[in-house]
């Protein structure tokens, strides 16, 4: 099933609604130093399945004005080698339901390789959708762009620190003076984005 097929048959709005606050981890600067949590994956068996993070943040400034932010992210490991990510940014006052309320869905498909604690995701179709109001407009083909992780394993979570990617506009990812980062995704308990 192709990655598009997979987005008509899920209701996004599971996937774009807050997590809890105690479930929250938001990413973290990955500076010289910084030791993630966990240990590297001995094989890709470590991080097969989906894992998934969401936090929101207040006072972000847009290009709307100061809002709060609803960040959510997911990202399925195939034994076969493929992965899927899918990656939300809803914001406005309040981010989902406001009549303000705008983002961005960016969806994306290729192949990984891990060795050791590097990761690599390689690209081989990305899009990106403008929200308004929770209805993606604007939907069209994106540059497929590579990043290289430095990852580490727990049994229910994994910890990725690298580069954010261009089409990120997490708080932190717009920072400037932070050249990396790292966030937590947790493993998908019984709630799963990719349905497979």
């Amino acid at each position: 099933m192709s990655l598009l097929a997979f987005l008509v048959t899920i209701p996004l709005g599971d996937f774009i609604s807050k997590m809890p606050k105690d479930q929250q981890q938001p990413p973290k600067r990955f500076v010289e130093g910084v030791r993630l949590p966990g240990k590297p994956p001995l094989t890709v068996k470590d991080i097969n399945g989906e894992w998934q993070l969401g936090y929101e943040a207040y006072d972000v400034q847009t290009n709307e004005g100061t809002a709060e932010i609803v960040i959510n992210m997911a990202i399925e490991f195939k034994a076969d080698g493929n992965y899927s990510l899918l990656y939300s940014a809803n914001w406005g006052n309040p981010p989902l339901k406001g009549k303000d309320a705008h983002g961005i869905t960016v969806e994306e498909s290729g192949t990984y390789k891990l060795s050791s604690d590097v990761l690599i995701l390689d690209p081989v179709e990305s899009t990106r959708s403008d929200m308004v109001k929770r209805k993606a407009t604007n939907r069209e083909p994106v540059g497929n762009e590579k990043h290289v992780f430095v990852v580490h394993a727990e049994t229910k979570r994994i910890h990725l620190a690298g580069r954010c990617a261009t089409f990120q506009v997490d708080p932190l990812c717009l920072d400037t003076e932070v050249s990396n980062v790292w966030f937590t995704l947790k493993g998908s308990l019984g709630k799963r984005i990719f349905g497979r």
